[in-house]
Parts: C-alpha cells; sequence; structure tokens
C-alpha cells in the first residue's frame, strides 16, 4: 500500500529548531505557564501573546486613557509595596522608572506605545490580559533588552496585586481623568450659551412641540435651556465622580486581601492620588467596592 512506503519524517533536533527560530529573529520567552516564541522586536511577553492569538475578536483596540490610567496605578502600587516592605527599594524604584519612560513614550513614540498595547478591547477574564500586558511591558522596559530579566512581571511588577482590584481601579482612575476636561468644556459651553441667549431674547420664534409649530416663544428662552440643561449634566457628572473617588488596591482577589500586605491598600490609594492629581481619593480595601 501507498503508505506503507512512505518515510517517516524525522523531526528535527530542538537545537536545530531554536537555530532556525533565532535566524528569524523570533524571541524565546517563558512565563508560569511555560515557553512561547515572540515575533521580532516586541517588548511584550507570553501571556500578551497567548492573548492575542485567543481572543482577537474586533478591530478595537484598548482606549490609551485606560492603559495610561493602569500605568499610573501599577506606580502607585510599586511605591506602596517599597513603602510596605514588599518590594526591595531597588527593584520598586527601577519599575517606577520604566513606568515613567513608557508613559513619556506615549507622546514621544505613539508607534512604539501602540506596539506596547496591542490587545483588543473586548477581553474575558475581568481585564487580566491588558493588567498582564501592562506588568510584561514593564517588565521589559525595566530589564532593558533582555527577555527574561531579574524583573519578573507577576512577581514584581504585580506584587500584592490582582486583577480585581487593579482593573476596576484603572477604570476608575481613567474615567476621573478624561471627565475633568468634559466638566470644564461642559462649563464653557453653558457659560457661552447663557450670554448669548440675552442677545436673543427679542427674537420670536414658534415653539415646537410633537413636531410642529406650537405656542410663540424667544429664542433667546430656548437657548438659555439649552445652557441649563448643559449645567444640569455637569452637576450630574460632578456627584458621580465622588463614587468614582473610591478605590480598593489593598482588596486583592475577590476581595479577600490574600498576599495583600498590611496598610498596602492606603498607602496605594495615597500614591494615586498624586499620581493622577485627584485629592478626593479614598480607600476602600476593608469594604471593597462595586
Amino acid at each position: 500500500m501507498a503508505g506503507q512506503n512512505r518515510t517517516a519524517a524525522k523531526k528535527e533536533p530542538d537545537s536545530v529548531q531554536q537555530q532556525k527560530v533565532q535566524s528569524l529573529g523570533w524571541q524565546e520567552a517563558h512565563d508560569e505557564l511555560g515557553e512561547v516564541r515572540l515575533p521580532p522586536n516586541v517588548e511584550y511577553g507570553p501571556h500578551t501573546w497567548r492573548a492575542l492569538r485567543s481572543l482577537a475578536v474586533s478591530d478595537q483596540r484598548t482606549p490609551d486613557i485606560l492603559i495610561e490610567a493602569l500605568l499610573h496605578v501599577k506606580r502607585a502600587c510599586a511605591r506602596a509595596n517599597r513603602e510596605t516592605g514588599a518590594l526591595d527599594t531597588a527593584v520598586a524604584q527601577t519599575i517606577e522608572e520604566a513606568i515613567e519612560k513608557i508613559l513619556a513614550d506615549r507622546t514621544n513614540d505613539p508607534a512604539r506605545w501602540k506596539r506596547r498595547f496591542p490587545l483588543d478591547f473586548w477581553q474575558s477574564g475581568a481585564g487580566t490580559n491588558l493588567n498582564m500586558n501592562v506588568n510584561e511591558v514593564v517588565a521589559r522596559v525595566a530589564n532593558g533588552t533582555t527577555p527574561n530579566g531579574v524583573i519578573r512581571p507577576h512577581d514584581h511588577v504585580n506584587r500584592s496585586q490582582s486583577s480585581n482590584s487593579v482593573f476596576p481601579t484603572a477604570t476608575r482612575a481613567a474615567l476621573l481623568i478624561e471627565s475633568r476636561t468634559l466638566l470644564h468644556e461642559l462649563h464653557l459651553a453653558s457659560k457661552s450659551l447663557t450670554l448669548r441667549a440675552k442677545g436673543w431674547n427679542e427674537l420670536l420664534k414658534p415653539a415646537r412641540t410633537h413636531l410642529q409649530d406650537a405656542v410663540p416663544t424667544t429664542f433667546g428662552r430656548e437657548v438659555n435651556a439649552w445652557a441649563q440643561a448643559l449645567e444640569r449634566c455637569r452637576h450630574w457628572i460632578g456627584e458621580s465622580r465622588t463614587e468614582l473617588q473610591k478605590i480598593a488596591l489593598g482588596a486583592g482577589a475577590a476581595g479577600t486581601g490574600l498576599c495583600v500586605p498590611e496598610h498596602f491598600g492606603e498607602r496605594a490609594c495615597e500614591a494615586l492620588r498624586e499620581e493622577i492629581h485627584e485629592p478626593g481619593l479614598t480607600d476602600h480595601s476593608e469594604q471593597g467596592v462595586d
């Protein structure tokens, strides 16, 4: 039979395969789940590569502001780990310096920023993939060009943290940062409309209701209503920021506080206040937040 005449293909030795991989510029890297081969010149690690291959479900990238917020959270946690003794001072400072470089590249080298954080916006597992993407990039930058250097993504960059607490905090931080500009613009728009409305108080026009002309009104009265609506929206957004300022970085996995050192939550909250310039941030690690 034809099948009996076939010569079984010989498997190449691992050393030969490794040489071929290296000749193509691919990098070999490993983590707790095993070894993977990364494309040339990438600055993330195995977890991000697996997520890219298995969870690319749309063409929507993770918003830059969320990545930036997560980097601020990571730097606050590194400082808290240093202050509580959970991380060696030199390691913590190296992580903080690496994050400073990465944040600067959002403006200085946007193409590199996008290559570092390529994940789809739609993910599984409570933000774990993005959390690990950031951990891996921070570790790689901290270690220079060595894929498997001294500073480890999970053991050092993610020390005392869980996606269960880090990702919700980063989401809140991103909303707090972005809403500051929104509140300012709403105030300017409302103020401008109020001023313009005064000049149109004598300008008559028909009011509209049920898609047809109704009773007479003035254009000034109508524009003033728009201004008041914007001001109410600004008030509601301002009120919602109070809830967003409650964070629980010390809550750990599923709110259990597992592997989180004493006082970590309050120290991380204090550091994040300075990071994102939000003096109203409060630590709710003991209670947890939804």
